[in-house]
């Protein structure tokens, strides 16, 4: 049986079907840009990934899917590992852990059984992975946002966000997050409902025994509760 070669000119591949005078080349340029007319000759057009190595077919802009995306998210295709071991346990020459999510090499000790560490795996409900909170902790001097502590103390250091934000749901948008806490500053607001009137009336509650204290007053004389003691009858 002899097969229909494709119509045009100079091409001698054979037809997509037996219904159309196209070969595949040609009958997916025209489909997509109206002409068979080549920007590029037809020999040239790609049918797996443009990046070296990766033979996965081809779906957008001359990508696989995978690489696309990664263009599409990141800017670049390149990958710290290769692909298809991003989400494998890898480890370099030193024994150092990939994670995935932020893309470092670090030490065993940042991991527990999942294979992103353990920092991004804390902040990922707030919308970061590692880099942007270390960012974020770096900017305030590697210290309490309110008590310049060094010292996380409790369960160690608190991502604290705008309750407000995002309301009902689980993870927040990163946007809302107000910086890091040791854990007392974020029990401490957490249980004054993050309401800045109830924080200020308790600064001023605690400034004011610290004031009449320092005058030699007792606490509850006049000047603390607005007016005189009087004694007992």
């Amino acid at each position: 049986m002899v097969k229909n070669t494709c119509s045009v000119p100079g091409c001698d591949y054979p037809t997509r079907t037996p219904s159309v005078d196209l070969c595949g080349a040609h009958y997916e340029r025209k489909r997509k840009t109206g002409s068979t007319s080549p920007e590029v000759p037809v020999k040239r057009l790609r049918t797996s990934c443009a990046v070296a190595g990766c033979d996965r077919r081809h779906e957008s802009l001359g990508y696989c899917a995978l690489h696309y995306d990664r263009l599409r998210k990141t800017g670049d295709v390149r990958a710290a590992v290769p692909p298809r071991i991003v989400r494998a346990v890898v480890r370099d020459d030193a024994g150092a852990r990939w994670c995935h999510v932020c893309e470092q090499w670090l030490a065993e000790v940042e991991f527990d059984k999942a294979n992103v560490c353990i920092r991004c795996r804390q902040v990922s409900n707030f919308g970061l992975n590692r880099l942007q909170w270390e960012a974020i902790f770096e900017a305030q001097g590697r210290v309490c946002a309110i008590c310049s502590s060094d010292s996380p103390g409790g369960s160690g250091w608190a991502t604290d966000h705008d309750h407000s934000c995002c309301p009902g749901s689980r993870a927040t948008c990163g946007r809302c997050v107000r910086g890091i806490l040791c854990s007392r500053c974020n029990t401490g607001i957490g249980l004054l409902h993050d309401d800045p009137e109830i924080l200020i009336a308790a600064a001023a509650y605690v400034r004011s025994y610290r004031e009449v204290k320092h005058h030699g007053e007792q606490p509850g004389s006049a000047g603390l509760h607005g007016g005189p003691r009087h004694s007992a009858r």
